[in-house]
């Protein structure tokens, strides 16, 4: 394995350049990292004696429209299928 790693490098080095000016990197703007939400007041979330939590965050982009239906639909499903999967109510 060792015999295969400096032959790797020996080709390698082959095609480098040493004689050529370095290269600065430019900074990349940081992207801000999103802050969680607060549990809302009220809400006790389930802890295990080693005092592990899930916390589950759902986010929803809703599409810009004028039609009401739209965003009933949208919100029907989402009761259907998030809050009582279980039940054949449509």
């Amino acid at each position: 394995m060792l015999e295969i790693t400096v032959n790797t490098l020996k080709s390698l080095c082959q095609f480098a350049d040493f004689g050529a000016a370095p290269v600065i990197p430019t900074p990349t703007p940081s992207i801000p990292t999103p802050t969680p939400s607060p549990t809302p007041s009220g809400v006790q979330l389930p802890t295990t004696p080693e005092g592990v939590r899930l916390d589950v965050s759902i986010r929803i982009e809703l599409p810009i429209t004028q039609d009401a239906d739209v965003y009933d639909k949208i919100f029907k499903s989402l009761r259907k299928n998030l809050l009582a999967p279980d039940s054949e109510e449509d």
